[in-house]
């Protein structure tokens, strides 16, 4: 399952995929903006609406403080955003549960 939760036109957006690995379910929040640096009150509403899915600030990662080829990978979430904005997405963080 895949769903936007919340988006700002060219500002910033947010993503919820539930799968399931041999009977596990896996969660994965995006939060994906068109700036390096989102305003501190999206960050703040990302750790929220990660709580409310049950996924805690311990295991949020900042992606832009990692490996800059994690915002290169050829995901359908970078072609959406390089399709709308000449500027490529910077991906602040993700947040996966096991």
């Amino acid at each position: 399952m895949f769903r936007v939760i919340e988006a700002a036109y060219g500002e910033y957006a947010i993503f919820h995929t539930v799968s399931f690995d041999n009977r596990k379910e896996v969660q994965l929040m995006m939060l994906y903006g068109q700036e390096p640096d989102l305003r501190p009150e999206i960050k703040t509403r990302f750790g929220q609406i990660c709580q409310k899915h049950g996924m805690y600030e311990e295991n949020i990662i900042d992606a832009t403080k990692v490996d800059r080829c994690l915002q290169t990978r050829g995901s359908f979430l970078a072609q959406f955003f390089r399709s709308r904005s000449p500027s490529h997405p910077q991906i602040f963080g993700h947040n996966i549960l096991l």
